[in-house]
C-alpha cells in the first residue's frame, strides 16, 4: 500500500498488443482522412475543368478522369456521383452514367438533380419510356421541380403532354415567383416558361413586374423588348 492515492490509482502499463492496436487505429484515422482530402482536391479539380469545358472533350476528359478517382474513394458522395454522370453524358457514355446515378437514386429516390441526370442519361441511352417514367414520378414527388416538367416536355412524342407539361412548369415557376424573395433563376425560366407556352404579352408583364429582381438586367430587358 502506498500514502499517494494519485499513486495507487494509477493505470496498469500497457501491453504492447494494446500499444500496436492502438497505433494502428491512428494510423486508419489518417488513411482515412488522407483519401477524404484527396477525393474532394479531386472533386475540386474536376469541378474546374467541368465549369471550363463548354465543348472541349479534353477538359471533359480530365474532369472524367479526377471523377473517377473520387468516386473510387469516396463511392458514397452524392455530388461527386451526379458530376461524374453529367460529365459521362456529356462525353457521349449514358450507359456509364445511368450506372454512375444508380446508387444515389437506391439511397435517395427523389433527388432532383441525380433524377434529371439519370432520366437525361435513359433517354441517350435509347430508353425513352424508362426515362419518361423517371421525370413523371420526380414530377409527382418533388412538386417544386418544373425542370421534371420541362425534361418531359422535352422527350415526350405526344403533343398533348408536351403542351400539359409547359403549362405544369408554368405554374410551378409562378408558385416560386411569388413567394417572398424568388431565386432570379425561376424568375428567368418563368419568362422561358411563358414564350414556351407561346404568351410573350405575359412574359413581357412578368419580367415588368420584376424586373428590379432580376441579377442580370439585359435578360429583362430581352423580355421586356
Amino acid at each position: 500500500l502506498t500514502d499517494d492515492p494519485v499513486a495507487a490509482f494509477q493505470p496498469p502499463p500497457a501491453s504492447p498488443e494494446s500499444l500496436v492496436t492502438l497505433h494502428l487505429a491512428v494510423l486508419v484515422s489518417q488513411v482515412q482522412e488522407h483519401r477524404a482530402r484527396r477525393a474532394q482536391l479531386d472533386y475540386e479539380l474536376a469541378r474546374a475543368h467541368f465549369d471550363l469545358a463548354d465543348d472541349r472533350d479534353s477538359a471533359r476528359a480530365c474532369a472524367l478522369a479526377c471523377l473517377e478517382a473520387a468516386v473510387s474513394l469516396r463511392p458514397d458522395h452524392v455530388s461527386t456521383r451526379i458530376l461524374l454522370g453529367r460529365v459521362q453524358v456529356g462525353l457521349g457514355q449514358p450507359a456509364q452514367a445511368c450506372q454512375t446515378l444508380e446508387p444515389v437514386l437506391a439511397q435517395y429516390p427523389d433527388h432532383e438533380s441525380a433524377s434529371l441526370g439519370y432520366g437525361l442519361a435513359l433517354f441517350l441511352a435509347g430508353r425513352r419510356g424508362h426515362a419518361l417514367e423517371c421525370f413523371r414520378r420526380l414530377a409527382e414527388s418533388v412538386p417544386d421541380s418544373w425542370r421534371a416538367w420541362n425534361s418531359i416536355a422535352d422527350i415526350t412524342p405526344r403533343e398533348p403532354e408536351r403542351l400539359l407539361a409547359l403549362q405544369a412548369s408554368l405554374r410551378v415557376l409562378l408558385d416560386l415567383c411569388d413567394r417572398s424573395a424568388p431565386e432570379p433563376r425561376h424568375l428567368i425560366a418563368c419568362v422561358d416558361a411563358y414564350l414556351n407556352c407561346r404568351d410573350a404579352q405575359s412574359a413581357r408583364r412578368f419580367a415588368l413586374r420584376h424586373r428590379a429582381a432580376f441579377q442580370d438586367p439585359c435578360r429583362a430587358q430581352d423580355a421586356i423588348a
